[in-house]
């Protein structure tokens, strides 16, 4: 195999896991404190304490996001992120336009984000990793 091959089985996970969990991470910033635009309910300013599913989907959001990024438990959350897009999907876009078309129920980034968490959690580790560096320590 290649060097070029061998760097990229390695760096396209990587990179990927790193953007995923940044926009992610980035999407729960707007619910939770407003940045960007505020909350996606138009209203440009940070979700309500507690308000159900938003405030809520932010916390999952800045709180999976950020475990994505830095590789910690990367699969768990993976798989945790899939399940938090799955319910947006199913729950929010689906059920308020009634209508299961991405396209024009607005959850397009839902079902992305889904599949993209699945692939995480299910390809080979990546470099670059608290999981990778808490392995190497105990080996």
């Amino acid at each position: 195999m290649s060097e070029m091959k061998i760097m990229f089985n390695w760096l396209v996970p990587t990179l990927a896991r790193v953007v995923f969990g940044l926009i992610f991470w980035l999407e729960g910033t707007q619910k939770i404190f407003g940045w960007w635009s505020g909350s996606p309910t138009g209203s440009g300013h940070p979700e309500p304490f507690l308000n159900w599913p938003y405030w809520w989907a932010g916390i999952f959001e800045i709180v999976i996001g950020f475990a994505v990024v830095v590789g910690f438990s990367t699969r768990l959350f993976a798989i945790l992120g899939a399940g938090t897009m799955a319910y947006a999907y199913f729950f929010a876009h689906m059920a308020e336009h009634w209508n299961w078309e991405p396209l024009e129920n607005h959850g397009a980034f839902a079902a992305v984000y889904c599949w993209a968490f699945l692939l995480l959690a299910f390809s080979p580790e990546t470099r670059w990793s608290v999981d990778r560096l808490l392995r190497s320590r105990r080996a």
